[in-house]
């Protein structure tokens, strides 16, 4: 029997949701559906969804009976606790994808096909980041491309693992040097 992982190794774990703010198509959606179960996402929550129908031949796998799949009034009230938000925008000061770092615990926010996420959104979340483009991404495709930069740097050990490694280096050097913590 493998020994069960210490406390310390699930929390650096993480984990990943997808948030969706107001979908147009159910097409998007399923093809979201798709992105956030090849990518090993936790869930997926829909807010405002322009149509309730989350069914479509791109989510081949029926994505719903085996991931949660939310459908809420505010995103950022049905988030798990910890979870750090990350807005994925075209917007002008938001962080390059390229050089961001993900942290463990994340729920992504998605804006529509057809819009921006604003104001409400961004000024509650963390991180602002976006997908160096020339112009706007079709949803679906934002999803993977960001799910993706995060599992290539997870496997990189370019991502939060190192980060919480090295918080717990410097708690434990100021420890041992008598300094709070």
């Amino acid at each position: 029997m493998a020994p069960r992982p210490s406390r310390t190794d699930r929390s650096d774990r993480g984990f990943v949701g997808v948030g969706l703010y107001r979908p147009k198509h159910s097409h998007n959606i399923g093809q979201v559906l798709r992105a956030a179960d090849n990518h090993r996402a936790s869930f997926v929550s829909i807010e405002g969804g322009r149509t309730e129908d989350i069914r479509s031949a791109a989510n081949t796998f029926d994505t719903q009976l085996s991931m949660p799949v939310y459908m809420v009034d505010d995103l950022l009230a049905h988030r798990p606790f910890g979870t750090q938000i990350v807005v994925i925008d075209l917007i002008d000061g938001a962080e390059d994808l390229r050089s961001f770092i993900h942290p463990p615990r994340a729920l992504y926010l998605f804006g529509p096909e057809d819009g921006s996420l604003g104001i409400a959104h961004t000024s509650r979340a963390q991180h602002v980041v976006q997908i160096p483009t020339n112009d706007c991404m079709n949803l679906a495709a934002s999803v993977n491309v960001v799910l993706y930069d995060r599992m290539l740097k997870e496997h990189l050990g370019m991502t939060h693992a190192r980060e919480a490694a090295a918080a717990r280096a410097r708690a434990a050097e100021r420890k041992r040097g008598g300094l709070a913590p």
